[in-house]
């Protein structure tokens, strides 16, 4: 993974505001996607995964996806849906952009998308979604390019309802309370702490982390890293193993501090998508909730990156 990636990939993190709302037994179903475009049939380009994620949970397919990142999640959506995609590459490329002839041009702060900003705006009305804001902020920014701004108000509800109910579950059950551990290996073992997306949460449905998962991170990355022999201090009631993509577990699994760790000796491990697990967008929250009632309450297992494409039917009600 590149630096930038993993630099993105850590402010999406960091992103995610605590969730809270009214319980209820409904699951949380976002705007059915609409091909071609928005309701006025616009012609919408999607500058990134992240932005085309933002457009498709308001029910807008993007006539155009530049994909960034290559997320095998993301990747498996935008197949599944048939929609168009280039490679981003490592830097924008506006001709790409002004070939789809577009009527709305939509995209999150990359680096080298920041730097066109200006070309962009010469071909079609663009937004530019600053990365680090949390998910419903970035959802709503992309809402008003689209004019979808009652979607997202409903999507909101939705997932604030869903967390609320997932919270009164587990406080039921007893399972308020319990320490979840969340770690990865991307190049360096890691956790994302209370102040990251994940951390939110977790915290924001009852349940409580490692005290080495609650230091806060640095300006070059929020998330807690440690080292091998510090592994024992990530241990927990139940831990979950971030996998997929560039998140290896070789490392972390083939510790020899690794077998005496409590949720290893319970088997209480459990491989959750890192990909998924670290974005920031509605769906990524739903998907991390569903993860956390099967594991938790219902005896199953979490998803896996291969899934998305079913997820997302369920999340779209489609």
């Amino acid at each position: 993974m590149s630096v930038t990636r993993l630099r993105i990939a850590s402010c999406a993190a960091a992103g995610l505001l605590v969730l809270a709302g009214c319980g209820t037994d409904d699951e949380p179903t976002a705007a059915a996607p609409t091909s071609g475009g928005s309701a006025d049939d616009q012609v919408v380009v999607a500058l990134d995964d992240f932005a085309a994620m933002h457009a498709l949970a308001l029910g807008v397919e993007p006539d155009l996806v530049l994909e960034a990142f290559a997320y095998e999640s993301t990747s498996a959506v935008f197949d599944d849906l048939d929609l168009p995609t280039q490679p981003y590459g490592d830097a924008l490329d506006p001709e790409a952009v002004a070939a789809a002839d577009p009527d709305v041009v939509i995209g999150v702060s990359l680096p080298t998308t920041v730097a066109a900003e200006a070309q962009l705006e010469a071909i079609a009305p663009t937004t530019v979604v600053d990365y680090t804001a949390g998910w419903d902020e970035q959802l709503a920014t992309v809402a008003g390019a689209l004019g979808r701004e009652d979607e997202a108000a409903a999507v909101r509800e939705r997932l604030d309802e869903q967390t609320a109910d997932l919270a009164a579950d587990l406080q039921e059950a007893g399972v308020a309370g319990s320490v979840v551990s969340v770690v990865g290996d991307n190049g360096g073992f890691f956790s994302p702490p209370g102040a990251t997306a994940v951390g939110s949460l977790l915290a924001g449905v009852g349940l409580t982390r490692p005290p080495a998962q609650e230091t806060a991170g640095s300006a070059e990355s929020p998330f807690a890293l440690f080292g091998a022999e510090t592994l024992t201090d990530h241990d927990g009631d139940v831990l979950f193993l971030l996998a997929g993509g560039p998140y290896l577990t070789e490392g972390l699994t083939g510790s020899p501090l690794w077998s005496g760790l409590q949720a290893v000796r319970d088997d209480a491990v459990h491989e959750v998508s890192g990909e998924v697990w670290l974005s920031a967008s509605a769906f990524s929250v739903a998907w991390v909730l569903d993860d956390l009632r099967a594991v938790l309450l219902d005896g199953g297992t979490a998803a896996t990156g291969a899934e998305a494409p079913e997820r997302f039917a369920e999340f779209t009600g489609v």
